[in-house]
């Protein structure tokens, strides 16, 4: 008794009794019993139908009687007091006579709480995992998410249907096996490490990087946009990759389009000048006769007013005729369409704040902007966006979380022609440097968040614009 004793007394939420062949209670110990208003003297001595109210000796009759047979039983009950377990046992001698019974009772309400609230939380993430899964699964961007060894963990029905290859099992290491990934139609082939997904690995972002991709068996070609970004843990250390691809090969036919139309539209606009030259030179002389004529009608006669109308008639189909061809060269100079729209510099940062303001909050970084002088430029928006998105988001590696730094921008217009002035506060940048070292120094795995610096730089060059390096830390954008 003294074992049965010792062990209600060390086990919490529990109570042991003990009951002999005439349903007296041998033992009962336990805090559960005085949580219940009784005491261990009150019920030892006392008898099972005695002590408890008709409803529960009616429950638990035959689970006494049938434990004083010999047979072992757990009931599990919700009651006033909790929720229970109680285990009915039978104390055997070393004959296997039945010599009385051992009720377990244990109190696990808080387990049961907990347990019950596992379940509703494993229910809620099923189904936000169901509904996140719906989301990617659904989007027309092509998505790749790689662990930091390369493994690819997730990837969506978008990107194999863009890519022709099913990158699910694959090692992005090895999908240069079935892809020709190249920095443009014409240029060379992105080695292992400069892939997109690559250099988020390694820290680095990117925004709006084209890719020119071509399926190795089925030839089938595209051109991508990029879009990467690092997976940090607590620590900050990247412990995965996020890529979305999106497919811009209609956007591109439809810039190389632009590109025709611009140079047709410059022909025509100097055809145009030569045109309007001509014009004016020859209805100087028909306006001169009209200012003539008019004077000699006022004065003439008979016959020779006659003459003097028809030869009116003679210089005002001249003029007819030349405000015809200048009515022509109007429509010849407006009729090319062009993909260039006027766009907002405050939208495009505004943009940029929102998507990085996690960042911008961290490394206690400000941007500040001042475009009173332009409030945009006829662009490309794509084109812009990517370019500015590129030269600020890497511009976050050289600041030092906690230390404050800023960045100022502010547009310019002279002689019709916009700029944006790029002057930062960043103690550990080297524009001047960083672009005398020129793309190959994202080779280095140090140095891979730099490629966005580059990448606008191309971008920004291939529509006539340019970017000039004004010292360490300023420089300026030219479209």
């Amino acid at each position: 008794m003294d074992l049965y004793r010792q062990m209600a007394a060390n086990i919490p939420d529990c109570s042991i009794y003990i009951f002999d062949e005439s349903y007296e209670y041998l033992l009962a110990e336990g805090e559960e019993i005085a949580k219940n208003g009784f005491s261990s003297e009150m019920l030892v001595g006392s008898n099972f139908f005695e002590v408890w109210p008709q409803e529960v000796t009616m429950e638990l009759a035959p689970l006494y009687q049938d434990t004083l047979r010999g047979k072992r039983q757990k009931l599990e009950k919700q009651s006033e007091t909790g929720y229970f377990i109680q285990h009915f046992i039978p104390i055997t001698d070393s004959g296997g006579n039945v010599l009385a019974g051992m009720v377990v009772s244990q109190n696990i309400s808080v387990l049961t709480e907990t347990r019950q609230k596992l379940t509703d939380t494993s229910r809620e993430l099923r189904t936000k995992d169901q509904l996140i899964e719906a989301v990617i699964n659904t989007l027309a961007e092509g998505i790749i998410v790689s662990d930091k060894t390369g493994k690819v963990l997730l990837t969506n029905p978008a990107t194999e249907k863009m890519l022709g290859v099913d990158v699910s099992t694959e090692d992005i290491s090895d999908i240069g096996s079935q892809l020709i990934i190249k920095t443009s139609e014409s240029g060379r082939e992105l080695t292992n490490h400069e892939m997109p997904l690559a250099i988020a690995l390694h820290g680095g972002m990117l925004n709006g990087y084209v890719t020119y991709v071509e399926n190795r068996k089925s030839r089938k070609q595209l051109h991508v946009e990029n879009n990467s970004r690092p997976i940090l843990n607590d620590d900050g250390d990247v412990e995965a990759a996020l890529l979305v691809m999106r497919n811009i090969s209609l956007r591109k036919e439809l810039e190389d389009l632009v590109d025709e139309n611009i140079s047709t539209l410059k022909e025509k606009n100097e055809r145009l000048e030569g045109l309007l030259y001509e014009i004016a030179k020859g209805m100087r002389g028909p306006v001169a006769n009209i200012d003539i004529l008019l004077t000699l009608i006022k004065k003439a006669d008979g016959e020779e007013r006659e003459l003097y109308l028809s030869k009116m008639a003679d210089t005002s189909r001249m003029l007819e005729k030349s405000v015809t061809a200048l009515s022509t060269a109007i429509m010849a100079f407006t009729s090319v369409k062009e993909d260039w729209i006027l766009n907002s510099f405050d939208e495009i940062l505004d943009e940029f704040r929102m998507e990085y303001k996690k960042e911008l909050q961290e490394l206690n970084l400000a941007i500040k902007s001042d475009f009173g002088k332009a409030e945009g430029v006829i662009f490309p928006p794509n084109v812009l966006k990517g370019v500015i998105f590129n030269l600020l988001s890497n511009l976050l590696q050289f600041s030092t979380e906690g230390e404050k730094s800023e960045v100022k921008l502010k547009s310019i217009s002279r002689h019709g022609k916009t700029s944006i002035k790029m002057d930062c506060d960043i103690k550990n940048l080297n524009l001047k440097r960083i672009f005398a070292e020129g793309p190959g120094s994202y080779g280095k795995n140090s140095d891979f968040g730099l490629m966005g610096l580059y990448i606008a730089k191309d971008h920004i060059e291939s529509l006539g614009g340019q970017i000039v390096i004004d010292g360490k830390r300023s420089l300026t954008l030219l479209f």
